[in-house]
């Protein structure tokens, strides 16, 4: 219950890699490999988990970006390969082959050794914001954080010391990130999130949401 949540910050995993996607278009499985990482304690691959999203997807490669239950999908189905396994990345065979299921050698006896058994969608009796902190707190030692995204505003970009202001609509596009943590700034409440947009913004990489 929300009421059971400390009232200090709390922190689920502190992030193992601060990744940057740069200007491509695989946030969502940037932010599913993050996920796996506070579990899996190694670094994974990326551009593997959304090659094996695309699949999924079932609409070949050049589609634009990928749904968090693609890759969630693809979490519990193929599973993850680690980094230093990758025999592709986007930076150096460009987004439209690692995007290719089809590029990728079989790897599935890797893949399964960091496999997800299931994934849920956070719910609760209270209001979203509560749901998202109850449900960190309630599987801390699991070590579960949350998949989620939203219309990311070009304001929120360069918040001061990555605390998200009020609502903006101006230059706002889908992002996916990761929720991990809470964090008291002025005495209230803010959910901690990881994005894959390097550490020149926000703090460090790091954005803070209040309720609003």
């Amino acid at each position: 219950p929300a009421l059971e949540v400390p009232k200090q910050d709390f922190i689920v995993a502190p992030p193992l890699v601060m990744k940057d996607q740069e200007e491509t278009d695989l946030c969502a499985a940037y932010a599913i490999t993050e996920i796996s990482e506070d579990q899996e304690g190694v670094e994974l691959s990326p551009e593997y988990i959304f090659a094996q999203a695309k699949k999924i997807e079932g609409k070949g490669p050049d589609t634009w970006g990928a749904k968090l239950e693609h890759v969630a999908k693809a979490a519990v189905k193929v599973g993850f390969i680690e980094q230093s396994q990758a025999p592709l990345s986007w930076r150096e065979n460009g987004r439209n082959l690692i995007a290719d299921w089809k590029a990728w050698p079989d790897m599935n006896e890797s893949a399964a050794m960091h496999k997800k058994d299931a994934y849920f969608e956070v719910d609760g009796k209270y209001d979203t914001f509560d749901n998202i902190l109850a449900t960190l707190w309630k599987y801390r030692d699991e070590k579960r954080t949350i998949l989620t995204g939203a219309f990311w505003r070009a304001t929120w970009t360069i918040a001061q010391d990555g605390i998200i202001p009020l609502w903006d609509t101006n230059g706002q596009f889908g992002h996916a990130f990761k929720f991990f943590g809470m964090k008291i700034i002025n005495y209230e409440p803010h959910i901690v999130a990881q994005l894959s947009n390097g550490t020149d913004i926000g703090d460090k990489g790091i954005f803070y949401f209040p309720r609003r």
